[in-house]
């Protein structure tokens, strides 16, 4: 049996606009470019 269970009821209907979902960076964020992320290995478990 699950330990949590949540039910989401989601109002489709109302209109959203483009600006409440704009990501906004905290101040002090930097970008970084994607070269700069080291390849990771998969390994077997």
């Amino acid at each position: 049996m699950p330990q949590y269970t949540a039910v989401l009821t989601w109002d489709t209907t109302t209109p959203v606009s483009a600006a409440e979902l704009a990501f906004t960076p905290p101040a002090g964020a930097t970008p970084i470019a994607i070269s700069e992320v080291p390849e990771v290995e998969e390994t077997a478990q």
